[in-house]
């Protein structure tokens, strides 16, 4: 035994040595008690459990974001072990504290994503890219629900042709993130289907567990075509967003993402079409001018430069017609492009007579849908007033007085 003698200052050094070299930081969960904040700002707290306790200190300069400490109220705390040598009391240097129930669920998201960033899932070299033109995708979310109206709607308004299949499944829950998974493994075995779209509308943070699962980040991961990620929550990034070949905001962004207008591409292709002309076009004159320098070195050749003029002629009008041709179906196919798109425009219902009425930034299509006690826009083909329901007396008989406010609008 060492029969050194020591001061008291000198064992609390040593332990306080031996305390903040073998912990560091580490994370706690437990009940708050004893809080109180000082004068200097700081705060006070005992982060206690069954058996034990322990004090904390959080001070004024150091965040934690827009969250305050509850008396009584269960966290899990990130602080720096460290030994109060006045007292050689344990304290713990707080630097972080969540609530425990959204704590556990960030440290199990946090765990999972340095998993997966171990596997190389995060890698960018193993996205795939959208092919150039997308016709058939494939759609996991929930059925009845926002993402999949607005995926139609944007989609099909760029491009009319597109085909997609929809793979229902529940976006939050206990069940969401299996569903979810499987609807990536099965439309990926579905012929001619080229990207996925995964995602739902908006919702509460809490509501994103099902995107944040190693069973839906697995099957995203292995997935032959690329998928992209939808969804609806801005502020927060899910695994599913940094696994997918493609992550945006919205589930109309990714409609947009995937798709090309129709106009586009039928301008793209009278583009190549016109390189083609002009391709041809340059070929011809080359062979003509080789076949003028061959005439030249044969002396009288009349007859023979005459069969020779006739098939080149015989040549350039089967050119000439099979260009005419490319340049009218470029133009049928541009016109028919156009027609569709005019076809859709919300403005042709305006030109037959019609207007359109809008309340609160929404169209109105029933009477029944009409309030009353606030005024509502009329749209009409060349302008748009605003007007009130003077007197309601059935629901098939409605008189408006039009405030005489007009904006011209373009048609």
């Amino acid at each position: 035994m060492d029969d050194r003698i020591l001061s008291v200052s000198e064992l609390v050094r040593a332990l306080k040595g031996v305390v903040e070299s073998n912990f560091g930081v580490v994370i706690l969960r437990g009940e708050v008690s004893n809080l109180h904040t000082s004068l200097s700002g700081h705060t006070y707290f005992t982060l206690k459990d069954e058996t034990a306790q322990v004090r904390c200190a959080l001070f004024k300069g150091q965040k934690a974001g827009d969250r305050a400490l509850v008396e009584d109220a269960a966290y899990l705390v990130w602080g720096r072990v460290s030994l109060y040598e006045a007292r050689a009391d344990i304290t713990l240097i707080v630097s972080f504290f969540l609530p425990a129930g959204e704590g556990t669920e960030a440290l199990r998201i946090q765990r999972l994503k340095d998993k997966l960033q171990k596997q190389g899932l995060f890698d960018p070299a193993r996205k795939k890219e959208l092919p150039p033109l997308v016709e058939h995708i494939g759609v996991v979310t929930a059925a009845g629900g926002a993402a999949i109206r607005d995926i139609i709607r944007v989609g099909r308004d760029r491009y009319p042709r597109l085909k997609i299949t929809l793979y229902p499944a529940l976006v939050q829950g206990d069940q969401a993130e299996e569903m979810l998974a499987r609807g990536v493994e099965a439309l990926q075995a579905v012929p001619g289907i080229e990207a996925i779209i995964v995602g739902r509308g908006g919702g509460a943070k809490e509501d994103l567990r099902a995107f944040n699962g190693e069973r839906l980040a697995l099957a995203v991961a292995s997935c032959r075509v690329p998928v992209v990620a939808a969804v609806g929550h801005e502020t927060d990034r899910t695994i599913l967003d940094l696994v997918a070949s493609h992550a945006v905001s919205t589930p109309s962004a990714a409609a947009e993402l995937v798709t090309r207008p129709a106009v586009d591409l039928l301008a793209e292709a009278t583009g190549r079409a016109a390189w083609m002309g002009e391709q041809v076009r340059a070929l011809l004159r080359d062979r003509q001018m080789r076949l003028d320098r061959l005439l030249l070195q044969i002396p009288r050749p009349a007859e023979w430069l005459q069969r020779l003029r006739l098939r080149l002629l015989g040549v350039s009008t089967a050119l000439a017609a099979e260009l005419r041709g490319i340049h009218r179906d470029a133009e049928r196919r541009l016109a028919d492009a156009v027609l569709r798109v005019e076809t859709r425009s919300p403005l042709r219902p305006l030109e037959q007579g019609y207007a359109l009425i809008r309340q609160g930034g929404a169209a109105v299509g029933r009477l029944a849908a009409l309030d009353g006690d606030h005024p509502f826009a009329v749209r009409f083909l060349d302008g748009e007033t605003t007007a009130v329901v003077e007197k309601k007396r059935s629901r098939r008989s409605v008189r408006a007085v039009i405030f005489p406010r007009w904006r011209r609008t373009r048609s």
